[in-house]
């Protein structure tokens, strides 16, 4: 039967999701969990899909992974103890042999988050609805042959506590869309850029492409789709993890408080 996982991680320490030779990837070490467990024989076997791919340093609450095996139960109760740490399955559906995460997830939601004083949130947000609707993004994207024509369903910039969040959705993106479009936002916070000046990339396309930010403030943050998950108790490995970031984090805190 094919099975489906919803699955959460932490980016820092993967060369991107998907699987490559000598690089540690999202892919690779869910894979390799499966195979160990003898869930899988092999990649190309089992049919493994996911939902999308993300860059090095991304990170992910909700990605979608699925494919084929002969254990399904066995999948749900042992795959969050044999993944690493920053690795977790939260949730699970057991799907038609046709499902495709990649294919059958019909909106991807991402949210970048900016730790930056004195933004102008208001002409963040004037800008941002000038992203929504179908748009030419190739001033925001490395288009890479691609068709650089996309659909943006929402997008809304808003405070969450010390945070500034751009929050988008749409049923695809371009390779590095989102925070090129982050970018551009943080120069019209920084009074740097005009929303109207957006909105003239968006309508002039040959105009050079903006920069990204960097990949660390990106979460891939939802992703609708019709298969029914149902819930999953979290490993002690993850939540080990969360456990020793926050540490770090605390640590590294004080350090910059005190430090000469």
């Amino acid at each position: 039967m094919k099975i489906a996982f919803k699955l959460g991680y932490f980016g820092d320490n993967f060369h991107g999701s998907q699987q490559q030779s000598n690089r540690r990837t999202v892919e690779g070490e869910f894979i390799t969990a499966c195979i160990d467990l003898g869930l899988i024989r092999d990649r190309k076997s089992s049919g493994f899909s996911i939902s999308g791919r993300t860059d090095r340093g991304v990170h992910a609450r909700c990605q979608i992974c699925s494919f084929f095996t002969d254990h399904p139960e066995r999948a749900v109760f042992a795959i969050n103890e044999k993944l690493p740490g920053d690795i977790w399955c939260f949730a699970y559906a057991e799907v038609d042999d046709s499902y495709n995460p990649r294919y059958d997830v019909f909106s991807r939601k991402y949210r970048y988050y900016f730790y930056e004083e004195g933004l102008d949130h208001e002409s963040m947000q004037k800008a941002s609805q000038y992203i929504k609707g179908v748009h030419d993004f190739t001033s925001f994207a490395k288009i890479k042959g691609k068709d650089p024509e996309r659909k943006i369903l929402e997008s809304e910039v808003f405070t969450d506590g010390e945070y500034t969040v751009f929050e988008i959705e749409g049923h695809s993106f371009l390779w590095n869309m989102v925070r090129c479009l982050a970018y551009a936002l943080n120069l019209c916070g920084k009074g740097l850029l005009s929303p109207e000046e957006i909105r003239s990339a968006l309508e002039n396309p040959g105009m050079p492409r903006y920069p990204a930010m960097p990949p660390e403030g990106l979460l891939l943050w939802d992703l609708k789709t019709e298969a029914e998950f149902k819930p999953m108790i979290p490993g002690e490995k993850s939540l080990e993890f969360k456990k020793e970031e926050e540490r770090k984090l605390a640590q590294g805190r004080k350090i910059l408080e005190v430090i000469n």
